[in-house]
């Protein structure tokens, strides 16, 4: 009776201390609460807690594992940049980025085989759960280039979060470049110009000396002395691997402490 309207947990407390009480009344309206099959179905009872992050392993190599992600509709974009299709190296953090008017397979091919002549093929590919990645024709083609390929856990778009966390900055740097008047392209060319140079907070080297070895050149460098280029200042691969792993510790200690995080524990036949 106390539950008619679905109520919530506080309300129907409040509700039964109005006209009853009897030992562990708490517990067993939370339990009652908890195991409504209509809230449950609704999404009305649930509120998830977030788990504890669990960092990805740093691969040790450029372009050994990429991540792929679709970004789009964008508003406000030309009609053939609707969409944009990011490509995301886990150990540089080096970016690639094709606009289009719309995603298929076969516009995924072209852009993957436009990477692969420049930088070659890679050993894994993250893909989320898109239509144009489930299809037979890319697993596939990714089997005959002897790619090893996984997909993120559906409505879970949190493990894929370092290319999630960069889609943001296109999306950013597009609004503002264009505000500046600059055409979708030319925004899109100065975004990529200044993330590849600027220092990742992750691995603390711009994705640039990473992937090329090298820092780019910039308007600024000219302020500088006549500019070299400086290889030695990047740490052997072991001892960038321990630098990252530290730091993705403090990450991951900085997240569990803000949020409210909870191990999920399930039991046989739990639904």
């Amino acid at each position: 009776m106390a539950r008619e309207g679905h109520s919530g947990m506080v309300k129907t407390k409040q509700k039964c201390r109005t006209s009853v009480w009897w030992p562990g009344i708490d517990k067993q309206i939370q339990d009652h609460v908890r195991s409504c099959a209509a809230c449950i179905q609704g999404g009305k009872s649930i509120k998830p807690t977030k788990s504890p992050l669990n960092p990805v392993k740093w691969p040790k190599q450029p372009w050994q594992k990429l991540k792929i992600v679709i970004v789009g509709e964008i508003h406000g974009a030309p009609s053939t940049h609707k969409y944009i299709i990011v490509v995301h190296d886990l150990h540089c953090k080096w970016p690639e980025i094709h606009p289009c008017s719309h995603v298929n397979s076969q516009r995924v091919f072209s852009f993957l085989c436009d990477l692969f002549t420049r930088w070659g093929l890679s050993e894994v590919i993250i893909l989320d759960n898109d239509p144009p990645f489930r299809s037979h024709e890319f697993t596939s083609f990714l089997a005959n280039k002897g790619i090893k390929h996984s997909t993120t856990a559906f409505y879970h778009p949190q493990s894929n979060r370092g290319v999630e966390r960069f889609n943001q900055t296109p999306k950013q740097g597009l609004g503002t470049h264009r505000a500046q008047g600059l055409t979708f392209d030319q925004a899109l060319q100065e975004t990529l110009l200044n993330y590849r140079s600027l220092r990742h907070f992750t691995t603390g080297y711009a994705p640039s000396q990473l992937m090329i070895r090298r820092q780019f050149r910039l308007p600024l460098s000219i302020l500088q002395p006549p500019f070299q280029v400086v290889t030695s200042d990047v740490p052997t691969t072991d001892q960038l691997a321990q630098d990252i792993k530290s730091q993705q510790a403090k990450i991951k200690a900085y997240f569990d402490h803000k949020h409210p995080v909870q191990i999920p524990k399930f039991q046989p036949g739990q639904e």
